[in-house]
């Protein structure tokens, strides 16, 4: 039974399940300091070291247990051991005190070499901190791909590598998504008033460096849609807009783009196709339109 506590009662370096018997001990020094357990905060350490407790015996089911305590005041540490005493003999007891103390300085030699570590660690956060920061504030690829450089020149964080490579990755969906969302109308699925204007300012791009592009733009607006609402209420004129919606994504190439423009007004986007095909287009939409039936 080896577990390290730090000052707030934390265990940070267990040898097995020690949880219960730091409950035992916390238990323990309540009942023999009533008074320190009144005044609020109280921690194994601090009570061990104004009491000066070398060693304590509690009487559990199995047994009674000895518990030796070693503090470790660099790294405001507390280091606690213990054993049945029916296990122990003169002789034996002798062994594992001094086993416990060339233990506990085992153990200080690698922590001040952790602590060490943790320091040098300190300055790795940093500037991953700096970094994170950056990409908080939405520069995700470019300081992403800094913060993966960053670790893969040091080998001691190389560790972390593949959970920041797909947190990144993580990060990238989502901003996607939420791209696609916001020019994306929730009811039909189809583009947003947003959506148009992104992809018109593309259109119109093009159509001024390339001689040969054009693009034709179709508005549609549904007849009577007031009435229909006014008839048979909001959830079937829904249906009806989702529809028309369908129709109109099924009938165009892949390359254009329909747009829900207000209420039940529509705008239809074709890329690279001119005025007069755009005619023929149209009319063929109409036409498919009128053919669907929305059954109540």
């Amino acid at each position: 039974m080896v577990f390290v506590v730090d000052k707030y009662d934390s265990i940070v370096l267990d040898s097995g399940e020690n949880e219960e018997n730091l409950i035992l001990i916390k238990k323990y020094l309540k009942k023999i300091f009533p008074e320190r357990s009144s005044k609020g905060n109280f921690y194994i350490r601090d009570i061990a070291l104004l009491k000066n407790i070398s060693r304590i015996k509690i009487d559990t089911p199995k047994g009674k247990i000895v518990f030796i305590k070693q503090d470790i005041p660099e790294l405001e540490l507390f280091m606690i051991g213990g054993i049945y005493e029916k296990e122990l003999t003169k002789t034996a007891d002798k062994i594992i005190i001094f086993g416990f103390i060339f233990t506990c300085l085992g153990i200080v030699i690698t922590m001040v070499i952790v602590n060490k570590f943790i320091k040098k660690l300190d300055d790795y956060i940093k500037t991953i901190n700096t970094l994170i920061n950056e990409i908080s504030l939405g520069n995700y690829k470019k300081d992403g791909k800094k913060l993966l450089e960053f670790i893969s020149e040091d080998s001691e964080l190389s560790t972390i590598k593949k959970e920041i490579e797909t947190l990144q990755i993580s990060i990238e969906k989502r901003e996607s998504n939420l791209k696609t969302s916001a020019i994306t109308d929730s009811l039909t699925g189809i583009y947003n008033r947003k959506g148009l204007e992104f992809y018109l300012t593309t259109a119109k791009k093009k159509y001024e460096l390339f001689d040969n592009y054009h693009y034709s733009i179709i508005l549609f607006d549904i007849d009577n849609f007031k009435k229909i609402n006014d008839t048979y209420g909001h959830v079937f004129g829904d249906k009806v807009l989702k529809l028309i919606s369908e129709i109109f994504v099924k009938n165009i190439n892949k390359n254009d783009q329909v747009f829900r423009y207000g209420g039940e007004e529509f705008i239809v986007l074709l890329q690279n196709i001119d005025k007069k095909q755009g005619f023929k287009i149209a009319n063929r939409l109409k036409k498919n339109s009128r053919k669907n039936r929305v059954y109540i």
